[in-house]
């Protein structure tokens, strides 16, 4: 029997099981936050332990949800919503999907936040979700300034420096993600963004 906790989605998706989709890494800050503090506390292999995982994270641009519903609540309360609408098991999902001249969906939360469905390329996996583009409760950032953000924070915990230390973010692009180094964090405002938004929690 297939485990529904599968070890690669464990990492990624949280601990949500099939028909799920839902990258936290790239879309849920209390996801990451969690993240942060737990690779603060380990060991000196937290570079390589943490490295992979932020590559999946992409080059592209994405949204971010900054709101208090958990991943759990999340896709409970699509699965209710999709399930009032006789949508929410595969073959419904898929057809509910492509009813429209679009191949995806959008639906708003309690909170306001609105998620964009999409269909998942991973068997057993068919709800792909992510943030609406500009929605309430999300911000749109780059990839890559993403993982500079969450990989410069965790060295700067656990060398008792500062995250802004241009330093120290240019050898956590250089050397671990293999990016070009900035002149200036001022000048790399979406950066300083986020680098405050994931410092203060």
């Amino acid at each position: 029997m297939e485990n529904p906790f599968e070890t690669d989605f464990h990492d990624i998706h949280s601990d949500l099981p099939s028909p799920w989709m839902f990258n936290c890494w790239k879309h849920h800050r209390d996801f990451i936050l969690r993240q942060i503090d737990k690779y603060i506390v380990e060991d000196g292999s937290v570079i390589e332990n943490i490295t992979p995982k932020l590559f999946l994270i992409g080059n592209s641009q994405l949204d971010i949800y900054l709101g208090r519903l958990t991943e759990v609540q999340i896709v409970q309360q699509i699965e209710e919503k999709l399930k009032n609408k006789k949508a929410f098991f595969e073959p419904d999902y898929l057809n509910w999907i492509n009813s429209k001249d679009k191949n995806y969906r959008l639906i708003s939360l309690s909170d306001r936040s609105i998620w964009t469905l999409r269909i998942g390329q991973k068997v057993g996996r068919y709800i792909h979700l992510h943030p609406g583009r500009y929605s309430h409760y999300s911000l749109r950032v780059r990839a890559n300034t993403l993982k500079t953000a969450i990989l410069s924070i965790i060295l700067a915990k656990m060398s008792n420096s500062a995250p802004f230390d241009l330093e120290l973010i240019n050898l956590v692009r250089v050397q671990n993600l293999h990016l070009a180094p900035i002149k200036s964090i001022e000048k790399a405002t979406g950066l300083k963004e986020l680098i405050v938004l994931f410092s203060i929690h």
